[in-house]
């Protein structure tokens, strides 16, 4: 298991466990911190990592903890890809999501879900980060 699936595993453990016990955080009144914008390395972990918590935060509960299981629809490999571009992906998700607050997060958290979505159904690598640069030049496959 790599560095990254263990400490996205971790967070996902803790993230349950807090959910189950009824500890639960509430969302904080100030913005979370957000990802430093570089291009490769441990930035994209970072990326990937806080994509993950904001998905969480504001996409489980209708598209499912694994992308797939809600009663929206599912987040798969093939309807990510039906985007050409990560920033199409991106725009649609800052217009539509989530469903009825849209355009509700911040433009860098869009960017940190986009990354972890498309991170998960294999459709970026884990040195890419998403962002206003990189995005229009991240194609995705048919």
């Amino acid at each position: 298991m790599t560095k990254k699936r263990c400490v996205l595993a971790t967070l996902t453990l803790i993230t349950t466990i807090a959910i189950a016990c009824g500890t639960a955080q509430p969302t904080p009144a100030v913005s979370p911190t957000l990802t430093p914008l570089p291009t490769k390395g441990p930035a994209a972990e970072a990326q990937q990592a806080s994509g993950m918590t904001a998905y969480e935060r504001s996409c489980a509960r209708c598209h499912g903890a694994n992308l797939e299981d809600g009663f929206s629809p599912k987040l798969s490999r093939p309807v990510l890809a039906s985007y050409d571009t990560a920033l199409e992906l991106h725009e649609y998700l800052r217009s539509a999501m989530p469903k009825g607050n849209a355009g509700s997060l911040l433009d860098q958290e869009y960017y940190d879900i986009t990354a972890y979505l498309l991170f998960e159904q294999g459709l970026l690598s884990e040195e890419q980060v998403v962002d206003a640069d990189s995005a229009p030049n991240i194609q995705l496959p048919d």
